[in-house]
């Protein structure tokens, strides 16, 4: 977790560097290097799939605390955001996010670099995964999903400061909306959310004028629910908010 002894965390791979070289040059056995690669490999995999959701999830929930906390206190997000990352804590991943040639069975890597793959990753399947739950839902979904963008949004400034090679925020949300195109004039939320308006929204609701809003009247045998899709798998909590 987020302690003071993650940023020794790479350490516990000089192991396996210090045990490749006894196996080649004391033992003079390839094979038993080859073993020793193979296993380390596999926990460099786990370690840094594992330290990337951490870190994700660690700024998505302080960002989504700040947003939350924006809207229930009426305050400025500067403001919440400062109380948010005091009551987390300090961040202990930042130091392994600016390693850059860390040195593991005589091979250098790049720890910055493949981290900073993983955020872009992780960021455009948060956001396909808003605009999936928004494409399961009636046409209110919309506040749900203008939320999850801009707890995002939020997210994306946190690891641009640790991480600056990361790509752009509106590249990640035209890949993840199919927005990409020259004069594209159309995207999965713009298409969802006219064929709402029109196959629910403006034959089964009614404007109230009193209180300028929609509402939904009773259910009757006429009225059948348009066909959504289905609900989009969780495939993790920090990919929602955090």
């Amino acid at each position: 977790g987020n302690s003071r002894l993650m940023p020794l965390l790479l350490y516990a791979f000089d192991a396996y560097s210090d045990a490749g070289d006894v196996a080649l040059r004391v033992h003079q056995q390839q094979h038993l290097f080859v073993e020793i690669e193979a296993e380390c490999n596999l926990l460099f995999d786990q370690t840094l799939y594992a330290l990337s959701e951490q870190l994700f999830a660690h700024f998505k929930t302080r960002a989504s605390a700040a947003v939350l906390a924006e809207l229930d206190s009426s305050q400025h997000l500067a403001w919440a955001d400062t109380e948010v990352a005091s009551a987390l804590g300090k961040a202990w991943y930042l130091p392994l996010t600016s390693i850059q040639a860390a040195r593991i069975l005589g091979r250098s890597v790049d720890l910055s670099r493949l981290l900073t793959q993983r955020m872009n990753a992780m960021l455009r399947q948060s956001l396909d995964l808003a605009l999936a739950r928004f494409e399961s839902r009636p046409i209110d979904a919309v506040v749900d999903l203008h939320r999850s963008v801009r707890v995002t949004r939020l997210t994306h400034l946190y690891l641009s400061e640790a991480l600056p090679s990361i790509d752009p925020f509106e590249a990640c949300l035209g890949e993840a909306n199919d927005a990409t195109a020259f004069l594209c004039f159309s995207s999965r939320a713009l298409s969802h959310a006219l064929t709402e308006c029109l196959a629910d929204l403006l034959p089964n609701f009614a404007y109230r004028s009193e209180s300028n809003a929609f509402q939904r009247p009773l259910p009757t045998p006429f009225t059948q629910p348009p066909e959504r899709d289905p609900p989009p798998r969780m495939l993790g909590a920090h990919l929602a908010y955090g």
